[in-house]
């Protein structure tokens, strides 16, 4: 009969979560789509510059205004540029942040005869700014010299932070001190002077800007020289830079100390108590760059390399030579207790990524923001790929496959409410901003991972060394890339035919991703393959997909070159030549090895956990899947394994099996505990101390009891001394809750007390709510938060909710009860925010409700008191209908989890699970 043995999509398309996307605020999936629908409507708008005139050459002085109420500046440039066509007129770009003193624009042709303009139009719908002369303007070099005054536009949400601006560092709750920077990707540089603001008109820059003398004065470039002003400041000039973007200038000015380097070329600028944080970010910038360079066989183009951190900023940017950090991105303090290994490994990625870029990007350039992917999607991928090789024996590229490949590419288009390709062509500011999403990082890495493995390692290396050298300093289209693939395939393979661009063009060009079933006839041993599209909406959507497989018979996991092809024209596939009793994996994985892949045993659990995510009833294979796991030791299939058991955790949640779900829970994680253990080892590798950080909280919370002791020591040897036994700045909270839960009343007081300084009262009081078993004192604590003296508002308590009703059928009792004893109250407190904002939680409780004696009571106050509580307001129908909506999703959720629950209990009497289970998993409780 024909069963399907595996479902196979992502490990072809690969993605990057590791990072924060680096570009612009964050955009809520609400509000995504309603820029997506209006940069739609405005694609027909000319929003490009016409191409009969280039800038060469920006001379460019700016003066801003560090101390006002509100940030201005002022600037004045000199631009020589270069006509292509006859034109009478001069298109460039400035936003509505600046405004040109047009009695100032002059033009200064090749015979240093001056002219006026005839008329200056700015055009608000493209940003456009022309300048028309009364003759015409014939092929050759000219010289604009114009001056302008700009400011800062806080009150524009879309447009924060984005051109010349001013931020602050907080010094003490009375003390702010100011700095000025600039961001300009992907259109800011309009921003902050009147320019060619597309990246395919590079140019060379040479910047000055006025300041305080005590202040640091940074750019792309070295300081020229510096030169002392009749008010007390001082200008600094900085050499000509190389041909750029111009979204690539960056001017910084700030009263930042630095530290460097033992050569002195790179160096990290920022407040001085911050520093000895950004050691780690240094260190592997000083390994990155000679890293980046031997595999382009390109040096780093700059003659220095200067970081500094910005307060607040929107997560980094690559400016060549000047790359700017959030601060809190790029900053790492070590704590002994539990190694900070995300954070570590959040800033490897993070610095490898903006150094990446200054060869994908800077060095050479996309023509237009249509092939943003050129930059972001290769960054996104160098980002693993470069530290794989500084740190070989990290495994950092299975990992690469684990966490982006097979999870986050495929995940990658849900963030955008209308799906888009990898490549597409963005016309109009919105758009722009909408380009620097998911799928052009995740997704185009993930392209890039399959595309390697399709050519090999040495042509896909030797193919980007080749586009490096053609095209440096230039700009590019996807074709470039595309070309110098093929000419280092070609020279290789000359007998064999391999069309790059047609392979690759769908999948850039495309939305969604192949998802290719495998089905298998056991009794004649036929392996048909048949591909859709994993987005509903576009399934005639085909790709020519790469396709290999290892087999019981010939298991070599080491070739990951095609093995076959399915084209866009089959509709099914056959793989040939498979013995009947053989096991196959199809889409393998790596490296070597003669077992079935560490990888394709993470693979496999990605694969089901979206099976069973949309369907329930694959529970059994599920089970089937995980029930290998106790004898699972090797690190990396754990990372995935433990983002399906959190799945099954939740729907066993609050239910008649949700103790024997945790015992063989329990059971299945023994064996990899026992290896780990949860006291730090100085033999532990990379891998390790990851695995056990993720996997420590989740076996806490099913009551392993070492565990348990475990985080009680940890939080009595961390009050000893806090300041030599240290936690991670950021996932300790497993600790100190499990800690708390054991503690007795003195070591609590002795938790809050030292912790009254660094954490405001607030958080202590959630700390104690969610980490109690007590409810008299979690009652008790909770009266303490609603206290007047303190600044309560309803997201406070929201968090707390929503985090207790995750938990046990006792803490949502808790919040059920409280809810209704309290509701008065917390009416008000939520219609604070908005009016009817109250019946949200309303809606939480009643999805977290998993029994018939909590719904009777969920049911009895909804109709007894909410009900009659909204007659008279204004939308007291449409309420109305929101809770009957709400009742009858709790009561469906119910009868729902009931099942998962009655399943479960099947295969546990059907023996699917070892026999011994739940003995083995009741003697790991305490």
């Amino acid at each position: 009969m024909k069963k399907i043995i595996i479902i196979l999509s992502k490990v072809i398309m690969c993605a990057l979560a590791i990072i924060p996307l680096d570009r612009g605020p964050p955009i809520s999936k609400s509000k995504m789509s309603k820029l997506i629908e209006e940069s739609t409507a405005n694609k027909r708008l000319n929003y490009r510059l016409p191409h009969n005139t280039a800038p060469r050459v920006y001379v460019i002085d700016f003066d801003p205004d560090f101390m006002g109420e509100s940030f201005t500046f002022k600037g004045n440039s000199s631009v020589i540029f270069e006509v292509l066509r006859s034109t009478p007129t001069v298109i460039l770009h400035r936003s509505y942040k600046i405004t040109i003193d047009k009695n100032f624009t002059e033009l200064i042709d090749q015979n240093e005869v001056s002219f006026k303009p005839e008329s200056q139009i700015w055009h608000a719908h493209n940003e456009s700014y022309g300048i028309s002369f009364q003759k015409i303007l014939e092929p050759g070099n000219y010289t604009l010299k114009m001056k302008w005054t700009g400011r800062d536009a806080a009150e524009d949400w879309f447009n924060q932070r984005m051109g010349f601006f001013r931020a602050f560092d907080r010094i003490t709750p009375f003390h702010k001190k100011y700095l000025v920077t600039t961001h300009f990707e992907p259109s800011g540089a309009r921003s902050a002077f009147p320019c060619w603001d597309e990246p395919g008109f590079k140019a060379q820059f040479e910047i000055s800007v006025k300041h305080f003398p005590n202040y640091t004065a940074l750019s792309n470039m070295p300081e020229k020289s510096r030169q002392l002003l009749p008010d007390g400041r001082v200008i600094t000039h900085f050499e000509r830079s190389l041909k750029m973007s111009p979204y690539l200038p960056c001017v910084a000015v700030a009263d930042y100390q630095a530290i460097k380097n033992e050569h002195g070329n790179i160096t990290f600028y920022s407040l001085e108590n911050n520093l000895d944080s950004l050691k780690l970010a240094l260190e592997i910038s000083e390994k990155v760059i000679p890293a980046m360079e031997a595999y382009t066989d390109i040096p780093y183009a700059m003659p220095k390399l200067d970081q500094i951190t910005i307060p607040n900023y929107q997560g980094a940017m690559e400016h060549w030579g000047l790359v700017t950090y959030n601060a809190k991105w790029v900053k790492f303090e070590n704590s002994t207790l539990i190694p900070n290994i995300e954070q570590k490994d959040r800033i490897l990625f993070l610095v490898a990524h903006e150094l990446a870029h200054q060869w994908f990007g800077n060095l050479v350039s996309p023509v237009w923001w249509d092939d943003t992917w050129l930059n972001e999607g290769f960054a996104a991928y160098f980002q693993s790929k470069i530290i794989d090789q500084i740190y070989p024996h990290w495994n950092i590229m299975d990992h690469f496959v684990i966490e982006i490949v097979n999870r986050d590419s495929y995940n990658s288009e849900s963030y955008l409410s209308q799906a888009k390709p990898i490549k597409w062509n963005p016309r109009g500011k919105i758009a722009l901003r909408i380009v620097f999403n998911p799928v052009t990082y995740r997704k185009g890495a993930a392209v890039i991972h399959m595309l390697e493995h399709i050519l090999t390692e040495e042509i896909f290396r030797e193919g980007l060394q080749r586009y490096f050298k053609a095209h440096q300093f230039g700009t590019v289209v996807t074709n470039d890339l595309w070309r110098a693939f093929q000419e280092e395939y070609d020279k290789k393979h000359g007998d064999k035919l391999l069309n790059i661009k047609e392979i690759m063009d769908p999948w850039i060009e495309q939305t969604g991703t192949p998802v290719v079933n495998v089905t298998r006839d056991y009794s004649t041993g036929e392996i048909n393959l048949i591909q859709k599209n994993s987005r509903n909406e576009n399934p005639k959507n085909k790709w020519r997909i790469p396709i290999n497989f290892a087999t019981k018979s010939n298991p070599d996991f080491s070739r990951t070159t095609p093995t076959m092809w399915m084209e866009v024209d089959q509709e099914v596939t056959t793989i040939p030549d498979v013995k009947t009793d053989d096991w196959i994996i199809v889409n393998i994985q790596q490296r070597d090895y003669t077992k079935i892949h560490v990888v394709n045993r993470a693979q496999l659990f990605d694969d089901i956990q979206r099976l069973y995510s949309t369907d329930k009833s694959y529970l059994e294979i599920l089970v089937n899947i995980t029930s290998y796991l106790h004898q699972e030791t090797d690190y990396l299939p754990w990372i995935p394994a433990v983002g399906v058991i959190m799945e099954m955790q939740e729907n066993m949640r609050n239910t008649l099996e949700e103790e024997s779900f945790e015992t063989y829970m329990l059971y299945l994680t023994n064996a990899v505990m026992d290896k780990l253990g949860f006291e730090n080892r100085e033999d532990d590798d990379h891998s390790a101390i990851r695995v056990r950080n993720i996997l420590a909280p989740v076996v806490c919370s099913f009551g392993h009891a070492e565990c348990k002791l475990f985080a009680n020591r940890l939080l009595k040897k961390y009050l000893e001394d806090p300041s030599k036994n240290t936690l991670p700045t950021s996932d300790w909270e497993w600790v100190v809750c499990n800690g708390l839960r054991t503690a007795n009343e003195s070591l609590r007081e002795q938790f809050m007390t030292l912790y009254y300084d660094e954490y405001d009262e607030l958080l202590k009081l959630r700390i104690l709510i969610e980490c109690t078993n007590d409810f008299r004192l979690k009652e008790e604590y909770f009266s303490s938060l609603t206290n007047a003296n303190l600044t309560t508002n309803a997201e406070h308590i929201d968090k707390i909710f929503v985090r207790l009703l995750r938990r046990k059928l006792d803490d949502v009792n808790f919040v059920l009860n409280y809810f209704i004893d309290h509701f008065k109250d917390l009416k008000k407190l939520y219609n604070e925010i908005e009016d009817d904002e109250y019946l949200l939680p309303i809606s939480r409780i009643a999805l977290a409700i998993r029994t018939e004696d909590q719904y009777k009571k969920f049911k009895n106050f909804v109709e007894s008191i909410v009900v009659p509580d909204l007659k008279g307001t204004s939308d007291s129908e449409g309420s109305t209908l929101l809770l009957q909506t709400s009742l009858d999703e709790s009561l469906n959720s119910i009868n729902q989890y009931k099942l998962y629950s009655a399943k479960f209990h099947e295969l546990m009497d059907k023996k699917i699970l070892e026999p011994n289970v739940i003995e083995i998993g009741k003697g790991l409780k305490d």
